[in-house]
């Protein structure tokens, strides 16, 4: 049951090291081996890091939930920028609003082409 319940908590995390950190305080009788197996905690590292590496539908959650995520918070940056500009009373707001969006997507594009200009 223990040893089972490893890959949610990578599914759940980035990095391997708060996976086996996640894993051990949900499971207070870890604690020992922890404490007392000398370099556990380096092995279970590296059993995480396996399953990290290997396991191919927590990559798709994140990048999924991560893709839709973004989605989702432009669409309502556009509706809330929408709706201000209905509103006479926050005209100024929502061009403000949208510069803010505009600056930031601007950048976002220059910094991904700086970025891809030094790749060959």
């Amino acid at each position: 049951m223990v040893g089972r319940s490893m890959p949610t908590f990578v599914r759940t995390t980035i990095k391997p090291a708060m996976a086996v950190d996640a894993w051990c305080r949900h499971y207070g009788q870890l604690e020992i081996l922890f404490v007392e197996v000398e370099h556990f905690e380096e092995f279970m590292i590296v059993i995480t890091t396996y399953i990290l590496k290997n396991n191919k539908a927590g990559m798709v959650m994140r990048v999924s939930l991560g893709a839709f995520l973004s989605m989702s918070d432009g669409a309502t940056g556009i509706f809330v920028i929408m709706n201000y500009f209905k509103n006479t009373e926050l005209v100024g707001q929502a061009q403000l609003l949208l510069i803010m969006v505009s600056l930031s997507m601007f950048l976002q594009i220059v910094s991904v082409m700086v970025n891809y200009a030094r790749k060959s």
